[in-house]
């Protein structure tokens, strides 16, 4: 139960994600590709470049999170003895620190709006240090 239940709030949080950009994209579609096209697998969903890297990326986000906490909370879960040392449960915290800095820095990369705003503020603060020529 102690994995399970963050499993599974990161997997509706990633179904909502992935069901609200599928839904849109869906809207977005022109009328004359789903109107005229008969297909032999009518039953089939195809899903566009954008859905389908969509829902690759939030695989890879929950192989992330679970690889980054699981062990640290079976850990957790099958030491109640107090038997494993505490060497092992920093190695375990710091291991999940660096999965979540992965996520962290991989929001950095994917929201644009962010990086932009960072590049001029950063842009904006290197003007203001930067000493102005006066002839």
């Amino acid at each position: 139960m102690v994995v399970v239940f963050p499993a599974i709030i990161s997997l509706v949080f990633n179904l909502l994600i992935f069901i609200r950009v599928y839904s849109s994209s869906k809207r977005i579609q022109p009328a004359s590709q789903t109107a005229g096209t008969t297909d032999a697998n009518a039953g089939t969903i195809k899903l566009s470049r954008r859905d389908r890297h969509l829902l690759q990326h939030s695989i890879i986000m929950f192989i992330v999170v679970m690889a980054g906490w699981c062990p640290n909370f079976l850990n957790i879960a099958i030491d109640y003895a107090a038997v494993v040392s505490p060497v092992v449960y920093v190695i375990l915290q710091l291991w999940s620190i660096v999965g979540d800095m992965l996520i962290i820095i991989d929001l950095f990369i994917y929201n644009h709006e962010l990086k932009k705003l960072i590049r001029d503020k950063f842009h904006n603060f290197h003007q203001m240090l930067a000493p102005t020529a006066q002839t």
